[in-house]
């Protein structure tokens, strides 16, 4: 064999080497493997007058004036290039407990019922949350493997430097991962809640502003039959059977709305034997609905005797602090 050809075959053979090793190489690239999370929406279920934590179930969100319970659903995919190759699930609870009467207010986040495939069961979770404005602490077996069930708790204190009202909301942020598998996030922010300090004579407290209220006017002989008397009519603001509610605005725009009404109204003869002098509106008038916004079958005066009339103000007075009413809050009549 002579030289030139010995030269080519080696050359021949040093290429197939070079060709061989990089299709093993390409054979040996690792797979890229990662997490995909995706929680379950909710339906938000209002109970206004509860006064304590209310339960609930996965996919819905309950609140009251002053809690919140939500129970998402959480499936977890463990991918390998896009193709799943293990998972499982597992429940997500987060619990808001608010204070009339404090600032500071507690969550607790839950994970329960995880099952999971046995690639999957060695998922670590660690979370996270924010509140614009508050001081936030976070207290959570941070990196817990998710396949057993684990608990942690949010401390909250509303930052509030003068009279004012604000509404906030607390995102989580659930990081979910393990060593050789990208992990992935996802986000869950709670009900809006509001605190404030514009009681006077009250501590400053907290409350979910969305969830409508109810007053009752039911102890009150003369009022409650004018109001009644108005929905007999086809009068629907402001009846819980309605769900058309009114708008407290508050005492500055009483007197004018009043004055659309009553002044220059007097009551009859009879009216006047039986005590009664004072004109009572309904709607009332620190309401939004108040006055003549309303057209002439939605309203209703009412004579009524002067201490029934300033009793319903009490009456009104304690309803605002009980529920923290504030201007833009809505709410039914009970009559």
């Amino acid at each position: 064999m002579n030289t030139k050809l010995k030269r080519a075959l080696a050359a021949g053979a040093a290429a197939l080497g070079l060709l061989a090793s990089g299709v093993a190489g390409a054979q040996a690239a690792p797979a890229t493997r990662t997490v995909s999370v995706h929680p379950s929406g909710v339906r938000t279920m209002e109970r206004p007058q509860a006064t304590t934590q209310a339960g609930c179930t996965v996919g819905n969100l309950v609140v009251t004036r002053y809690s919140s319970c939500e129970g998402r659903s959480v499936p977890i995919d463990i991918l390998s290039n896009g193709q799943r190759v293990g998972g499982g699930t597992f429940n997500l609870w987060i619990i808001q407990r608010f204070d009339r009467k404090s600032l500071n207010w507690t969550e607790q986040v839950s994970l329960t019922d995880p099952v999971f495939t046995p690639n999957a069961r060695d998922l670590a979770v660690s979370i996270s949350a924010s509140s614009p404005g508050n001081q936030i602490k976070t207290i959570y077996p941070q990196g817990h493997e998710i396949g057993t069930p684990s608990q942690g708790q949010v401390l909250g204190t509303f930052d509030l430097l003068r009279a004012a009202a604000r509404a906030e909301d607390t995102t989580y942020t659930f990081t979910v991962g393990k060593p050789g598998v990208k992990p992935a996030s996802f986000s869950v922010t709670t009900v809006r809640y509001r605190c404030d300090n514009t009681f006077k004579g009250m501590r400053a407290g907290c409350v979910v502003p969305s969830v409508t209220t109810e007053v009752s006017m039911k102890n009150f002989k003369y009022i409650s039959a004018g109001i009644r008397a108005l929905r007999q009519r086809g009068g629907y603001w402001g009846d819980p059977n309605s769900h058309v509610p009114l708008t407290w605005l508050g005492s500055w725009i009483r007197q004018r709305h009043w004055d659309e009404v009553c002044r220059g109204k007097t009551p009859t003869a009879a009216e006047r034997r039986a005590g009664r002098t004072s004109c009572d509106e309904y709607p009332f008038a620190s309401t939004a609905e108040g006055g003549t916004t309303l057209p002439a079958s939605q309203r209703e005066i009412t004579f009524v005797p002067p201490r029934e009339n300033n009793q319903q103000g009490g009456a009104i007075q304690s309803w605002l602090k009980s529920w923290r009413i504030l201007a833009g809050d809505r709410f039914y009549v009970d009559a």
